[in-house]
């Protein structure tokens, strides 16, 4: 449970990361 918590959690904050970056590099 851990680990599938912890991929979604990455999931969710790398998708969360991108958008940022792109809004920021633009």
């Amino acid at each position: 449970e851990q680990v599938v918590r912890l991929a979604g959690g990455m999931s969710e904050w790398t998708a969360s990361s991108l958008p940022v970056k792109k809004g920021k590099s633009s």
